[in-house]
């Protein structure tokens, strides 16, 4: 298939336009790393926001589900991406413990696990959250290795100490880095931040025995 990253791209803001996207560089570098090897795969993205992130996977997967407790962003997103049929959003807490259970049918449903391949982490930024985001979607399927795509690895120092130490601690495995480099000046806020390592880091999970 010919990928026409202007084509998919189009009308999609870059970071520095948007501070809550992730960048056009960070985009163009999934592209080519996701290529034809998903397409009959399914993918998880927490955190949907305005669906931008979400348009761009939706090319590469069969399905793409998309995780928010914003209810708004959630309603622009679909606005968003009207033409596109494969993406189903999900509304709800990912962090409410005992109410809610965000991936029950996913645990229960053979077919549906088996065939999740790819979550891209982009939810809640805190160090436990971002943990607890990991370790949730392991337990999907423990017995399958699975890679995670975090965002804002080089902007917020608790998504970089989390995945790091998911590392360290051999629950993860490093895959490579996409979108821009350390030093490069993002929108963080109002003002300019600096990255301190690569905007973002695939790694792909240990299976669990």
């Amino acid at each position: 298939m010919k990928i026409n990253k202007k084509e998919i791209l189009k009308n999609t803001p870059d970071k520095n336009t948007d501070k809550n996207t992730t960048s056009i560089k960070f985009k163009k570098d999934l592209i080519d790393w996701l290529g034809d090897r998903f397409h009959s795969k399914t993918c998880f993205e927490l955190g949907t926001y305005k669906g931008y992130t979400t348009r761009t996977l939706s090319f590469f997967f069969k399905h793409v589900f998309t995780f928010d407790n914003e209810l708004n962003y959630m309603k622009e997103a679909c606005e968003n991406n009207k033409d596109r049929t494969n993406i189903q959003y999900v509304h709800g807490d990912l962090y409410k413990i005992g109410s809610y259970d965000a991936f029950r049918d996913f645990r229960e449903n053979d077919e549906l696990k088996n065939n999740i391949e790819v979550i891209l982490v982009d939810a809640n930024h805190n160090y436990i959250n971002v943990i607890f985001d990991v370790l949730n979607c392991i337990k999907i399927n423990p017995k399958k290795s699975i890679y995670f795509i975090f965002d804002d690895y080089g902007l917020i120092p608790s998504v970089k100490s989390a995945v790091d130490d998911l590392i360290k601690l051999d629950v993860l495995t490093f895959v490579r880095h996409l979108g821009c480099e350390k030093g490069t000046k993002v929108k963080e806020n109002n003002t300019k931040g600096t990255l301190k390592d690569f905007e973002s880091i695939v790694c792909k999970s240990r299976i669990m025995k």
